[in-house]
């Protein structure tokens, strides 16, 4: 039978601030050299204990002697003398020179030469500098019976469903949406695509590694975000989570069952969009009453990304895993208000009919309602009954008055962008100045038919 699943970050491993930055060559061919000014290329670096060694070679004096040459660095592109410098002797040939300890962040390294015309720069060139110590992850959890990410389907988001994918064993190696994956571990054991079930996020097609399966997913964007349904499953699943900064490959984080039951211990659980839960609205009976729940993972720092994930079913059971999603932007799991929504038409008659676009995002949050503004936004006023989908009908306005109508989408978060004012006019309609004629000579089948009429002004 399965057993408990729900993550939580459990250990951080190592974080390889030391190694080596895999080193870069460029020549400075585009660089603009003043009349007489020396020709300077910056040649490559190398990066040790977050110091950089840059080389540079002087190759041409124009005529005039090089009086000083070096290298000038900072934070922002194009540094020049009046940033960081750190000279390395005059002339020409080949030099290099060596920055103090710096502050994890992007860097930005030009060699220089001076001579009586000015002072030339050779070629940009960039590298990151990794923090010592471990990123942030954040870790939160979708609201219960939330199986997707918030950000599901926008710009820079990948996410596999397995929706697609042909059921049964899967292949040693092949690709997902997000990147490609590779199988190891006991190779008599099975990853599986699982048909339609309670496992899969919406009780649709699902990944499921039986005892002593190891997958690895590799990314194929460096990603801020990373989110995926974990439905229930054994007390030895496992997952490893990987990034990189600079070029070396760091661990995040790793999740076993373990370290996890404790997660729903208590009576409530403060969900990604900031709301309060019952924790046992994250069991679903009709499966054994396991918890279940789509998970959110960040990165606070800038130059650190996600790049794979190892999902390992230890021994003892199965492990199920679905709508693994990736994105490129930070910030992505945090649920929002519904984005911006226009006014396609209105319909004026003795009340505005108010046609509209859906906004193109509900922010990961059903929307509840729309809410109408008449005076251009100065006071809005909730459709009611709610609203969920065009057209909105305002009523109660005055006839002949011109007004400027605007709308906007609601979900729990709150309420979204204001589209851009439409303006219309309500037309009465007199009872007085209306015939009803009957359509004549019309043959009716049927039962208890009523006649259509036609209503037209006299």
């Amino acid at each position: 039978m399965k057993k408990i699943i729900l993550l939580l970050i459990t250990s951080i491993c190592f974080f390889q601030s030391n190694a080596k930055i895999s080193w870069t060559t460029r020549t400075s061919a585009t660089t603009s050299i003043p009349a007489g000014a020396p020709v300077v290329i910056t040649s490559s670096y190398t990066s040790t204990s977050n110091a950089v060694t840059v080389n540079g070679n002087v190759t041409s004096e124009n005529g005039f002697p090089v009086t000083e040459r070096g290298i000038v660095y900072g934070t922002a592109a194009a540094p020049t003398l009046s940033n960081n410098k750190i000279a390395s002797g005059a002339g020409t040939g080949t030099f290099s020179a060596v920055t103090p300890t710096l502050t994890p962040g992007m860097y930005y390294f030009r060699a220089y030469a001076t001579n009586s015309s000015g002072t030339s720069y050779g070629a940009e060139l960039t590298t990151i500098i990794c923090s010592p110590n471990l990123p942030t992850m954040q870790f939160k959890l979708s609201p219960p019976d939330i199986t997707t990410s918030a950000i599901q389907g926008q710009p820079g988001i990948r996410t596999e469903n397995f929706n697609t994918q042909a059921t049964g064993t899967i292949p040693a190696s092949g690709t997902v949406a997000n990147g490609t994956y590779t199988k190891t571990g006991n190779p008599t054991r099975l990853v599986k695509i699982e048909p339609n079930a309670v496992w899969g996020g919406t009780e649709s097609q699902y990944l499921s590694l039986q005892t002593d399966a190891i997958l690895n997913i590799t990314l194929t964007d460096p990603s801020r975000y990373l989110g995926f349904w974990w439905g229930g499953g054994d007390e030895y699943n496992r997952v490893t989570i990987f990034g990189s900064c600079g070029g070396n490959e760091i661990q995040l984080g790793q999740f076993t069952t373990s370290s996890v039951t404790s997660l729903l211990a208590g009576a409530t659980v403060t969900a990604v969009d900031g709301n309060s839960y019952p924790s046992s609205s994250y069991r679903r009976a009709n499966a054994f009453n396991q918890p279940f729940a789509f998970i959110n993972l960040e990165l606070s720092d800038p130059n650190v990304y996600f790049t794979r994930m190892e999902v390992t079913q230890l021994g003892g059971g199965s492990f199920e895993i679905d709508n693994i999603t990736s994105g490129t932007v930070y910030g992505a799991a945090t649920y929002t208000t519904p984005s911006a929504m226009t006014i396609s038409s209105i319909t004026a008659g003795g009340v505005l009919t108010v046609n509209f676009n859906a906004p193109s995002s509900n922010g990961g949050q059903a929307i509840t309602n729309f809410e109408y503004s008449t005076n251009g936004g100065t006071n809005w006023v909730a459709a009611s009954p709610p609203v969920t989908t065009s057209p909105l009908v305002i009523s109660g306005l005055s006839s002949g008055t011109t007004y400027s109508v605007q709308i906007r989408a609601v979900n729990s978060i709150g309420y979204g962008p204001q589209s851009i004012a439409v303006n219309a006019t309500p037309i009465s309609v007199s009872a007085s100045s209306l015939t009803i004629d009957p359509i004549a000579n019309q043959t009716y089948t049927g039962s208890a038919l009523t006649p259509a009429v036609v209503v037209k002004e006299s």
